[in-house]
């Protein structure tokens, strides 16, 4: 089936994407599988139905629900992702505990979006109806009676903060503003807001500053660099705050 599944998929996509995987994949000599994505669904996942992926030092995986409407910009998504792991050997957060790993991937995904969704227009995509449809339901779940720990409410309103950048509708950014200030957090994330963006292209040091902001130790996770070509990855610390 994934073999089966991948040439339908590639069948689908316009050729300013298809070059763009079979970039990587020249690059990285191996195929990025695609399979069908059979984890349990999250009930405070905004989109359950989108694309993901995975990517180790060995292999890389785009992952679907929908087979049955192929999305191309999100199919694109995953590629800007695997790109910057492999070819771009950008780190991402490794936690040393497995309970940490949906942090840290909330945190991956908030830096790596500052970058890939921008790239997403070069490909011919507006991605901001989308981000903008993503903010609303997030601020307008405020306020969010599901996370019982200042920590989790903490992290949601940082890297909520984080997320209006990819933001263009007014009224969703006053909302977002609005629960930010309910929570007594405004000048905080401001601070947090602009220390990212001048961070924005140097990872270890951007995510050494989450950490410290979100009151994370750093020694609690490493930095982790895939070197596809060699199927090898390397371990390194996060650098002091």
């Amino acid at each position: 089936m994934p073999d089966n599944l991948r040439d339908m998929v590639r069948a689908t996509l316009p050729p300013n994407i298809l070059s763009l995987m079979d970039d990587i994949e020249a690059f990285a000599s191996t195929h990025i599988s695609i399979e069908r994505n059979t984890r349990p669904l999250s009930e405070t996942d905004p989109n359950p139905l989108a694309p993901a992926s995975s990517a180790t030092h060995t292999k890389g995986t785009i992952y679907l629900r929908d087979i049955e409407n192929i999305d191309a910009n999100g199919i694109l998504h995953e590629l800007l992702h695997i790109h910057r792991w492999w070819v771009e050997q950008i780190p991402q957060a490794l936690p040393i505990a497995e309970k940490n790993l949906p942090i840290t991937s909330n945190i991956e995904n908030a830096l790596e979006h500052q970058i890939i969704i921008p790239r997403e227009t070069d490909y011919g995509f507006d991605p901001h109806p989308y981000w903008n449809e993503i903010a609303q339901m997030n601020w307008g779940r405020y306020p969010w009676d599901w996370m019982d720990t200042p920590a989790a409410r903490r992290q949601n309103v940082l890297l909520g903060r984080l997320g209006l950048r990819l933001v263009t509708d007014q009224n969703v950014i006053d909302l977002a503003k609005s629960c930010i200030e309910q929570e007594g957090l405004t000048a905080e994330a401001e601070r947090f807001d602009a220390r990212i963006a001048s961070l924005i292209t140097n990872k270890p040091r951007a995510i050494s500053c989450v950490f410290r902001f979100l009151n994370i130790p750093i020694a609690e996770a490493r930095l982790v660099y895939f070197d596809i070509r060699n199927r090898k990855r390397f371990l390194r610390t996060i650098p002091p705050h």
